[in-house]
């Protein structure tokens, strides 16, 4: 479980605030966390200690005044945050924050399936591992030669390349 831990961080649990499923409770616990606590930096790979899991706090446990650093970064207005969490849905300020939120895409997601698929796609090319490896050194010349790859980045690169008589 550990190496899934990755992605924890202090400025990331604030987005279970948007989170229908996290009781309006542990929202109030979490806005109480980021207030009191101190802020500072952040490590660049949090440590999650295994007890985190095990003892009875719940999300607020992971909040800290870091957790307020996706607002800043994403410059989501904040003015919800002094109403009670039950009251959240009728506010326009969350309302636009929660679309904002909700448009985020996972970019670790996207590249696993990127991975995937080239994986797979390589596979169906060949199996011979050397001609995989010629053909992945073809591809590197390549965007070596053709580093822009529009239609007049193209051109712009066959025009200066000699030609192999």
């Amino acid at each position: 479980m550990g190496l899934h831990l990755w992605y924890i961080s202090e400025e990331l649990v604030a987005l279970a605030l948007f989170d229908s499923r996290v009781p309006a409770e542990t929202k109030k616990l979490m806005l109480a966390a980021m207030e009191n606590a101190a802020p500072e930096h952040p490590p660049k790979r949090p440590r999650v200690e295994t007890s985190a899991f095990t003892n009875s706090k719940g999300l607020e446990q992971f909040c800290t005044a870091n957790s307020m650093t996706m607002f800043r970064l994403l410059q989501l207005q904040t003015s919800f945050m002094s109403k009670d969490p039950s009251e959240w849905d009728e506010d326009e300020t969350y309302q636009c924050a929660l679309r904002t939120v909700k448009g985020l895409a996972v970019v670790n997601d996207r590249a696993e399936r990127g991975v995937a698929l080239i994986q797979d796609y390589n596979k169906k090319l060949t199996k011979d591992e050397e001609q995989l490896q010629f053909m992945l050194h073809v591809v590197s010349e390549h965007r070596r030669l053709f580093p822009d790859c529009s239609k007049s980045g193209l051109m712009m690169a066959m025009s200066s390349t000699p030609t192999i008589p």
